[in-house]
């Protein structure tokens, strides 16, 4: 491991020490042994930051004039270059559906890095990307919506889940217990565990039905 992380890392640990007056491993031990504990230490907590459609679609719309203000046409050129010296040897067509290719903007920037320098210098070649910057708004906005849908359905989705009586109402009246300094009116949960099933953490299952996909086994079996 290099020296200067290692020196890092000891001069955290000897800060936490100093304040705390305990060691890492255990206030570590501490938060995985805890009621709400989850394999990556304490209990997890997820915020979802929200806006109007409106104000996300022109901060997505501002962030890509930022990244092409940034060089994100010569990235892409120079990748393309770079890419079709080895392509053109084994003359196979370009497979969107692989590898980096799948990201957002190679396919929509595909015309235009088809085009030679003296055509991309030309009226044509500006055209042709100033198409290929909208239409890669178009394509973030639309993902955007995308994982907007993915977390609403994920966390909200399920009617039978009773998310104000189960969640918001609960949550509410554990925070107002805490400010107020009163005992607080639920129980913790029960821990789950999951050192049984190691290796099934991060593996992927999809569902078929409603076509999302779920990461770990306790996921999956609590659908």
């Amino acid at each position: 491991m290099n020296s200067f992380f290692n020196q890092k890392n000891i001069f955290r640990a000897l800060e936490i020490i100093y304040d705390k007056g305990k060691k890492v491993s255990d206030i570590l031990a501490e938060q995985q042994s805890a009621q709400d504990a989850s394999p990556s230490g304490g209990g997890l907590r997820f915020t979802n930051a929200i806006c109007s459609q409106d104000i996300l679609d022109d901060r997505l719309n501002k962030r890509v004039d930022s990244m092409v203000e940034q060089g994100l046409v010569n990235e892409l050129l120079d990748f393309h270059h770079k890419y079709n010296l080895g392509r053109l040897k084994t003359n196979n067509q370009p497979d969107y559906t692989k590898g980096i290719f799948q990201a957002i903007g190679f396919k929509e920037f595909h015309c235009y890095l088809m085009l030679s320098k003296e055509q991309q210098a030309s009226d044509e070649g500006k055209e042709e990307l100033a198409k290929a910057v909208e239409q890669l708004k178009l394509v973030t906005r639309r993902y955007a919506k995308k994982q907007k849908k993915w977390v609403t359905n994920r966390f909200l989705g399920r009617s039978d889940r009773e998310f104000e009586d189960n969640v918001t109402k609960i949550a509410e009246e554990i925070v107002t217990s805490y400010i107020e300094m009163k005992p607080c009116p639920h129980e913790p949960l029960p821990k789950i565990s999951s050192r049984s099933i190691p290796n099934s953490l991060h593996e992927t299952y999809t569902c078929s039905t409603c076509d999302r996909v779920f990461v770990g086994q306790l996921q999956w079996e609590a659908t």
